[in-house]
């Protein structure tokens, strides 16, 4: 995320607590609405570190500055002519597990006579044009309004997986790969990533063996003409070895497609069979659950369990980059992976 706001705005970040990036920008607003790799962005009213050793409700309705939030909440309203928009309704949303609900209440009723006092908004609990939005945790208290209504996560075609995740796995091989003039998501589902690979520039393989996926794969990519689909197991399909440059690909996890045990086993020669497919100094971005991760670096770099424990199997990867994220329950891990040595297999050509 912060690397592409450095592409897009002049935004310094000034802050960042638990997967959020505060930052300040002075571009205009459609060139914020473009981001990609977020699910959404606010005007920030209040922003405040937490000192976890001290944390109780008083501290935190103190963090709760009246007069710097009225200070910024008028500066908002002149900035972006909310007078102007006619029967304005708003509600209050408080995401906080570590307060009480009497803390929550009084979070509630300092915000709404600070709203109430400055401008005539009416309360809306269903379906409000504004929200007020209240995130607190171990590390920072904040205090925001979304730009838009909408997530700019959302997407015109039906997602398999996060859209943000993809778009950003497809940014770190833009980022680590020289050349991405050939690229395969050999577990495509949906075909997220391949909807989310916008370079005109890059041809993208996308093979699935679920045809239901396919699918539906097929009608979001209807618009998209430098993407193909291979219906089969990607260990089966007879692909040319050498000849990607980069492979992107959620890793199947969970027992929706594949248990954990039956992913433990094939990994190594799902590994094997990228590094074969890709050219020289080929790169491999892949998304895997933390469950299967250490079983992941042990075939793909040697990395082991314990540091006591030896591995004397030849590496066939090198880890460039590792990005922990959150899938609601789930943890998971993005890997960006460099192929080394070549092929073990001759070229097979159709």
């Amino acid at each position: 995320v912060n690397e592409e706001l450095k592409l897009i705005t002049d935004a310094p970040v000034v802050d960042s607590f638990d997967g959020r990036l505060v930052f300040e920008s002075k571009k205009n607003l459609s060139l914020i609405l473009q981001l990609k790799t977020v699910e959404r962005v606010f005007y920030c009213i209040c922003f405040k570190r937490i000192s976890f050793d001290c944390m109780n409700s008083t501290y935190i309705l103190n963090l709760m500055n009246k007069e710097k939030i009225v200070i910024n909440f008028k500066a908002l309203l002149k900035e972006q002519n909310f007078h102007e928009i006619p029967d304005v309704n708003y509600r209050i949303n408080i995401k906080a597990k570590i307060l009480d609900s009497n803390t929550k209440i009084k979070m509630i009723n300092i915000l709404k006579q600070i709203v109430e006092t400055n401008v005539t908004w009416t309360v809306e609990l269903r379906n409000p044009k504004i929200e007020v939005c209240v995130h607190v945790t171990s590390e920072g208290l904040f205090v925001g309004i979304p730009i838009s209504i909408k997530p700019l996560s959302d997407r015109i075609y039906q997602p398999g997986m996060r859209t943000t995740v993809a778009h950003s796995m497809y940014f770190l091989l833009q980022k680590y790969c020289n050349n991405t003039s050939l690229v395969i998501d050999p577990f495509c589902g949906k075909g997220t990533i391949l909807c989310e690979a916008c370079d005109k520039n890059t041809i993208i393989f996308g093979s699935d063996n679920q045809r239901a996926q396919l699918e539906i794969a097929q009608v979001n990519l209807i618009a998209r003409h430098n993407r193909d689909l291979i219906v089969g197991s990607i260990e089966k399909i007879p692909l040319r070895f050498g000849v990607f440059d980069g492979i992107i690909s959620d890793i199947p996890f969970g027992n929706k497609y594949l248990k954990t045990l039956d992913v433990y086993c094939a990994i190594e020669h799902w590994l094997e069979l990228f590094h074969n497919l890709l050219k020289a100094d080929g790169v491999a971005v892949l998304l895997v659950s933390l469950t299967i991760l250490d079983v992941l670096l042990y075939h793909a770099t040697g990395e082991t369990f314990s540091q006591n424990s030896q591995n004397t199997k030849p590496t066939l990867w090198k880890r460039l980059a590792s990005h922990y994220i959150s899938l609601g329950k789930l943890d998971a891990c993005v890997i960006v992976l460099k192929k080394f040595g070549s092929s073990s297999a001759p070229n097979l050509v159709i």
